[in-house]
């Protein structure tokens, strides 16, 4: 059952990049002023600095690479778990908890990254210094930070988890 949790979340990790990723595409096309990725004088790039919305990318792969392929990689993990070692039982709360704080923390730091490269790239493309852009989202600091902690604490509950599977002498029934 957890195996299938994760394969949903990494499905549903794909259809949300996909619906961030429609604007990067569409927008050119419906309003070009407001291109994020559409050359010179886009949110992404101005005659000084080329790439003013770094986090946005950054925040952008990283979703991609935890939220999507990460609930992949813990679906695989869980259905060889109870396909390799027969155990078909796992510490229910356990991975509950780590599904939590994992999807939470990926999620919550992902957008934060998003957020701050959108908004300072669009600061600095509008010819705002990066000292003073930098300076309006130091705020965000301290949150990212905590959303990757809980995804981190997540993914050693994890682990935890599915070590405790493999050293149960007999299934839970």
């Amino acid at each position: 059952k957890v195996a299938k949790v994760h394969f949903v979340l990494g499905l549903i990790g794909l259809l949300v990049a996909v619906a961030f990723t429609s604007p990067i595409v569409l927008f050119p096309l419906i309003a070009p002023d407001v291109a994020i990725a559409s050359g010179a004088g886009s949110i992404l790039t101005n005659d000084e600095y080329p790439w003013p919305a770094m986090w946005l990318i950054i925040g952008y792969i990283l979703f991609l690479v935890a939220a999507a392929g990460g609930s992949f990689v813990w679906s695989l993990a869980y259905f060889l778990t109870a396909k390799v070692f027969d155990k078909e039982r796992t510490y229910g709360w356990l991975a509950a908890l780590h599904t939590f704080l994992y999807v939470v923390g990926v999620y919550g730091a992902t957008a934060f990254m998003g957020y701050i490269g959108f908004y300072e790239g669009g600061l600095i493309a509008s010819g705002v210094s990066p000292l003073v852009a930098t300076f309006a989202f130091l705020w965000t600091v301290v949150p990212t930070g905590a959303m990757i902690t809980l995804a981190l604490l997540g993914v050693l509950l994890g682990v935890i988890n599915l070590g405790l599977t493999l050293r149960m002498k007999q299934q839970m029934r």
